[in-house]
This record gives structure tokens, sequence and C-alpha cells, in this order.
């Protein structure tokens, strides 16, 4: 079974029959507290796994990775939890900001580092840190905390990371636009590309010239486009970064980083989100900026570097 933790929440609910709490809270946040409440009252099972293996668990709170913890049958106690901490997109704060023990998670003397990076060339891994190191600084921690890691690169090589100064968005979505008929006569097909934006009107912008041009794409501007969204289909894909976590593409470009709040205290947040948008790529990264912050600066930086 593979489940969002939020569907898998609706999913006990469901089995279970049990009613939501009523609150003023958001529905999917009612669902959580609801859950929690009904396995300490033993109206939910625990132990319902033999394993459990638990993805992307820097965005977890404490009490969801006490929650699903409790699922695990304690006479096998195979538990797989998967956590970077440069990826942490979700929360205002660096780690878990709690200790594994004290969620249920005896990690002490169990803990591996995977260091290796078999997604993105080498140029492409190299350009992403060297962008992030300058914001997250790689950090040791014991067993029972979770560390900041450099990664090694892995995998091949390719071109160096392209990044572009514009006087415009404008002029942004028509490059973007320009490259993305390149690729495509070059022989990369549309479903390997992918567009990134971090404000909803660069996404609107190169949706609207990819529609008067006839090419497919998808916009994913919406829960309703998000579930519908097929990546086996031969289109461009547009998305903003927060969306992007977990994909990845061939060719992807980056729209309008200096949108990307830069100040004090949003710097290491920011980075993340870069960092994220800038390893969705596999092969061939390009940026772009239309304006001039702190993270542009260094980007450029890195770019000549």
């Amino acid at each position: 079974q593979v489940y969002h933790f939020h569907d898998w929440c609706g999913q006990q609910i469901k089995t279970y029959h049990v009613e939501v709490i009523d609150s003023d809270k958001q529905y999917w946040e009612r669902e959580v507290e609801t859950v929690i409440e009904a396995v300490d009252k033993g109206y939910i099972p625990r132990a319902q796994y033999g394993a459990l293996l638990i993805d992307e668990g820097h965005d977890f709170d404490a009490d969801w990775l006490k929650l699903v913890v409790q699922m695990l049958d304690e006479e096998s106690n195979s538990l797989l939890l998967l956590y970077d901490d440069a990826q942490s997109i979700y929360k205002k704060r660096t780690g878990l900001g709690f200790s594994l023990s004290s969620v249920g998670i005896q990690a002490t003397g169990r803990t591996t580092i995977l260091r290796l990076n078999y997604r993105n060339t080498r140029e492409i891994l190299s350009f992403a840190y060297a962008f992030a190191r300058h914001y997250l600084n790689p950090k040791s921690a014991d067993d029972d905390h979770i560390p900041l890691i450099e990664p090694e690169a892995a995998g091949t090589c390719g071109p160096e990371p392209a990044v572009r100064q514009f006087d415009s968005l404008a002029a942004e979505v028509n490059y973007s636009f320009a490259c993305l008929k390149k690729w495509h006569k070059q022989g990369v097909p549309w479903g390997e590309m992918a567009v990134l934006y971090i404000d909803g009107s660069g996404g609107h912008a190169i949706s609207a010239q990819l529609k008067k041009a006839a090419i497919p794409y998808a916009w994913l501007g919406s829960k309703k486009y998000k579930s519908a969204y097929n990546p086996d289909l031969d289109q461009v894909t547009v998305l903003s970064v927060y969306s992007s976590k977990g994909l990845e593409f061939s060719r992807v470009i980056m729209l309008g980083i200096d949108q990307v709040d830069d100040s004090e205290d949003n710097q290491e947040d920011g980075a993340r989100l870069l960092y994220v948008g800038m390893t969705r790529a596999q092969e061939c990264l390009l940026v772009t900026s239309s304006g001039m912050n702190k993270y542009t600066q260094r980007v450029l930086e890195v770019a000549t570097e």
C-alpha cells in the first residue's frame, strides 16, 4: 500500500467509521487530529503493518511521525525513514526540531547516510550545492537527530547550468519558450521538459505562449489539474517550484528566482526552495531572472566560478 500521509488519514477514518472532529481548523488538520485521537482511544488499531517506509520524512510533524510509527508491528520493528534536510521546504526551521526517540523511533546505531546522488549530472548537483551551501551549512549530528549532508554526485556529466538575466518577466518567458522549441527540434520529447515558476504570473505567461503555439502542456496551477496530471503524456509540465518536489525532468527551466523572498528570516527557506527546483533537472538546467535580489546575485556568482 502506498499513501500520501493525509490520504492515509482519510482512509483510516473511512475504514474504521470515525467521525471527523469539528473545529475551525482546516479539514486536513482535523483529519490528522481525528486519527490521533481515535488511535489513543482504541477506535483505530495500532500495529497494522509489518513494515513501514516513510519517504520525505523532513516534511513530517512530530505528531505525524509518532502516529504512523504506532502502526508498525513491534515484533518486526521494520522501519525505514528517508530524510533530506536540504529539501525541507514546508517548515520554518532547520532539521526536524525534535529528536527521533521522542516520537518512538529508535535510530541510535541504526542510521545510514546516503551521500550518492544519482538523479542529476555532476554539473547540476555541483551548481545547486554551491548555491545552497552559502545559506545551508553541512552539520553533523548524533543518530537521534538529522544532519544536513553534502551530497556526492554519482551521475553522468552534462552541460553546465545556464543563468540568464533579463529586463522583464516577458523577456524571461520569451527566451524560455524559445529554449523549449529548440530542445524539441533537437529531439527532446515535450514530456521531458518542465517550467518551474515562483509566482503564478510566470506560469500563466508561459502557458499562454504554449497554448498559442499549439504545444501540448499541462499547467498544474490548481488541485484539480494536479490530480488529473499524467506524467506519461508527451507534454511540457508547467508548475510551481513547491509543486515540483519529488518530480524530475530531463530539461528544467526555473523562472523568476528574484521573486523568492530573500529577507533575513527567510533566507534558509528560500535557498532550500531554489535547491529543490534546481535538482529537478536531470540533464539540463536554465535559471532566469528579471530582477536582482540576494539569490539572483548568488546564482550569477556560482555561474562564473
